[in-house]
């Protein structure tokens, strides 16, 4: 399998949360947090290496429980770019990036491994996933954009890079959605813990 490394953003303000999300309670105990819930069946061992990025001490804590390293973001306020910079920065995997949202709870650990068995197969494409016709979080990124990704200016993701190579994007079919729902209100919040009762 290739060689690929994990980057894990999880400096973002939560401003439509109100409070960080990842910190929120998440699962079948009341202990357990977002972060923590996503991070458990985590498949770190098909990863050169884990990255996570974050801004808060407190995510911090928790992700240093996990076999992985955290990289502190003193520049969250600057938007999503500088959580690709400084994880791409400890990168040194020689075939490809994958970047991960913290806030995708559902997210198994077999579609991780689906995601990155297909870049072995497309080892210079973009993998994005595609459900009902539209891109989802994560998306693996060849290490030769590596530069590139390094160059992102403010609030965007990877975006810029897709949009400046559609040669090289391999979109990878999913039929349901629900490993990719993300967590950005308490609406949204309220409903994905009902799924445990």
């Amino acid at each position: 399998m290739a060689e690929v490394d994990a980057i894990i953003m999880a400096s973002g303000s939560s401003r439509r949360m109100g409070s960080n999300k990842l910190l929120l309670p998440f699962g079948d105990f009341s202990e357990t947090t977002l972060l923590g819930y996503f991070l458990q069946d985590f498949p770190f061992s098909i990863f050169h290496q884990v990255i996570l990025v974050c801004a808060d001490p407190q995510v911090a804590s928790i992700a240093e429980k996990f076999p992985l390293t955290v990289c502190h973001n003193d520049a969250a306020q600057q938007g999503q770019s500088e959580s690709i910079k400084k994880g791409v920065e400890r990168s040194t995997a020689q075939g490809g990036i994958l970047f991960l949202v913290a806030d995708q709870p559902f997210l198994r650990g077999g579609t991780i491994e689906t995601i990155v068995e297909t870049f072995a197969h497309h080892p210079n494409s973009i993998i994005i996933p595609y459900v009902d016709d539209k891109p989802r979080n994560p998306v693996l990124f060849p290490s030769v954009l590596r530069d590139q990704l390094q160059r992102l200016e403010g609030d965007v993701g990877g975006r810029n890079v897709i949009q400046a190579h559609p040669e090289l994007v391999h979109f990878l079919s999913f039929p349901t959605g629900d490993d990719f729902c993300d967590i950005d209100d308490p609406v949204t919040y309220q409903r994905m813990k009902n799924r445990f009762k």
